[in-house]
Parts: C-alpha cells; sequence; structure tokens
C-alpha cells in the first residue's frame, strides 16, 4: 500500500489589506503678493497645493512662460507650498497658471489675471496750452 501524500498547507490570510487607488484629486489656491503690480517691480506667486495622502509637484506658467522654483514647504505631504517672483516688464494682462500633481498622478489647475496697468506717474503734457 502506497503513503499517502502529504495534504498541501492552506495558504495564509494576507495579513495586509490592500490599499485603495487614490482618486481624490488635490485642491490648489493661488494668491497673487500686489493688488496693483507695477511695471518693472518683483512680486510674488504663491501657491499652496493639499491632497488626502501627499503632493510630489508643484508648477507655476505666466503666459505659457515656466517659472522656475521648489517647493519650498510640504513636498511628499498633504500640504505643500511654493512662491515664484514674478516681473511685469510692460502693462497688460498676465494669465498665471499653477498645477499640483499628487503621489496617485492625481492633478489639478487653477489659474489668476495678473493686470498690470500703464505707469501712473507718467505727466500729461497739455499741447494746447497758452493758444487760446
Amino acid at each position: 500500500m502506497e503513503p499517502e501524500p502529504e495534504p498541501e498547507p492552506e495558504p495564509e490570510p494576507e495579513s495586509e489589506e490592500e490599499e485603495e487607488p487614490d482618486m481624490i484629486t488635490p485642491s490648489i489656491t493661488i494668491t497673487l503678493g500686489e493688488d496693483e503690480p507695477t511695471i518693472g517691480v518683483a512680486m510674488p506667486i504663491t501657491i499652496v497645493a493639499t491632497d488626502n495622502v501627499a503632493i510630489t509637484n508643484i508648477t507655476c506658467t505666466v503666459n505659457s512662460k515656466k517659472k522656475r522654483a521648489q517647493m519650498s514647504t510640504g513636498k511628499g505631504t498633504p500640504i505643500a507650498t511654493s512662491t515664484y517672483t514674478f516681473t511685469p516688464e510692460e502693462a497688460g494682462d498676465y494669465t498665471v497658471i499653477a498645477t499640483a500633481t499628487d503621489k496617485a498622478g492625481n492633478a489639478i489647475e487653477a489659474s489668476e489675471v495678473i493686470t498690470v496697468a500703464e505707469d501712473k506717474d507718467t505727466e500729461a503734457i497739455n499741447f494746447n496750452a497758452g493758444l487760446e
């Protein structure tokens, strides 16, 4: 008589629960440093991003030109802040677009418009003065 084969051991139940994928998009705010920006004067742009897990990247563009800066606080944490400096070179509207991405790759974009007025210190010249 042949010996009975030993029964295969039961697989042990996994002790860790499977993680649910992160489907929650971060939130983002843009704060502009000046109410009335001036030509040639640097102004800060602060971006704050929050997430339920972790922010991994923040980017900022002004009129499609990427601004360089590192996240000043919070990379890899649920709240991250990044500050950029922008110096308007001429009067007009400038569009600021900020993007934040979380650890799972979820991204959000926000935008603000900066309006830079003509220099207010220019004196008006009256060419008709004294011709009456």
